[in-house]
């Protein structure tokens, strides 16, 4: 049975004629602003600038601009930011307007930048005073990808070729007091340690939805279709978990009890306990969406896509938001226009949701896409 939990939008604003970018559409300070990327369009939908903004108290500020098409920065202790851009398969761009890593401060004055070599790339990740990516040929799985770890200054610490494509931003681990770095390449995953040598490598099959996740520096969960898997740092496959039908979509979340929350197709959500046995599997007003939030009290909140419809001007899609407690019972169940993008939550108990848009705007039925950023409370 629903309780009496309710939402409340402390403010919400539109920005038109744009995509999110690769890799999430925004990341959020330590001070609780957002840092939102996105590619603008022109008139025929074609790839014409992308800007990064800062979002306050629903204030959009535009601090930076570039031709290339943005991936999803990353916000370092002194709140600059890294972020990669990247051309898109047969983009007419410049190879070099195309790949690059950048560091811009606070108010988007870029302070260094580095040509890297082909692709896109996933998201920076910050390592004490050094950023690492990857960077990889999204359209030819079985090509060269390169690991890199740059440090503050721009300056490049190791470069590594590695073969394969990348579903998630690697992962920062802690084994035996040292720290070691997490790859899900394509079939494969990867232990390496901050020098850029591989210490585990181990073929486990095709991930499929966002890859793999670490456990508290335990190991790593990874969606092996059907199955949500648990290995150790040593690449061994500890548990799997099958579902009856369908197939897991993204790995888990994990509450303060250990318990696993992930989402499966067909409109699912399953929570595990630690070794992987199923403890329930509740229905989702839609269907895969996003990660599930636990939300501090430890209830469960769950971010999903309705099915798209065609109504009047707009191809109307709705974001569903539902909250479940730690036993599966359904607390609330709220909507949101558009389809979800992203969603987190924040230090303070303040939720972020970034939603995606299209509507019609000719007889020719082309589309123009804008994106909805959502600030919501839950009490």
């Amino acid at each position: 049975m629903e309780s009496n939990k309710t939402v409340s939008v402390n403010w919400e604003l539109e920005i038109k004629h744009s995509t999110g970018s690769w890799g999430g559409t925004f990341s959020l300070s330590q001070f609780y602003y957002l840092i939102l990327a996105y590619n603008q369009e022109d008139d025929y939908n074609r790839h014409a600038k992308a800007k990064i903004a800062r979002i306050d108290n629903g204030k959009i500020i535009e601090i930076y601009e570039t031709k290339s098409y943005l991936c999803t920065p990353t916000i370092d202790k002194n709140q600059d930011l890294y972020v990669c851009t990247y051309g898109a398969y047969n983009s007419t761009l410049k190879r070099s307007d195309r790949n690059r890593l950048f560091k811009i401060d606070p108010d988007g004055v870029v302070i260094w930048e580095y040509l890297l070599d082909t692709g896109v790339t996933t998201k920076p990740v910050m390592y004490q005073d050094s950023i690492v990516v990857y960077n990889y040929d999204y359209m030819e799985s079985s090509k060269c990808g390169v690991l890199y770890r740059f440090n503050e200054n721009g300056s490049i610490v190791w470069k590594k070729l590695l073969n394969g494509n990348a579903l998630t931003q690697p992962l920062i681990l802690t084994f035996e007091g040292q720290d070691y770095l997490g790859l899900n390449l394509f079939d494969r995953m990867l232990v390496l340690d901050m020098n850029g040598n591989i210490f585990r490598d181990k073929k486990i099959g095709h991930p499929v939805g966002h890859g793999s996740y670490i456990d508290g520096n335990k190991g790593f969960y990874a969606c092996i279709n059907p199955n949500l898997i648990y290995l150790n740092l040593d690449l061994d496959i500890i548990w799997v978990y099958k579902p009856e039908c369908g197939f897991v979509s993204h790995p888990p979340s994990l509450d303060s009890h250990g318990n696993l929350y992930c989402m499966l197709t067909g409109k699912r959500m399953v929570s595990l306990d630690s070794k992987g046995k199923e403890r329930w599997i509740v229905e989702t007003g839609g269907d895969i969406g996003y990660y599930p939030i636990v939300l501090a009290n430890g209830d469960i909140l769950v971010v999903t896509e309705g099915n798209s419809e065609k109504k009047a001007s707009q191809i109307q899609s709705n974001t569903y938001l539902e909250i479940f407690s730690i036993d599966g019972t359904k607390l609330m169940k709220n909507e949101l226009p558009g389809y979800v993008l992203k969603a987190m939550q924040c230090a303070n108990g303040t939720i972020f949701i970034a939603t995606g848009c299209k509507r019609i705007f000719s007889h020719k039925h082309q589309f123009r896409n804008s994106i909805k950023v959502f600030s919501i409370s839950i009490t």
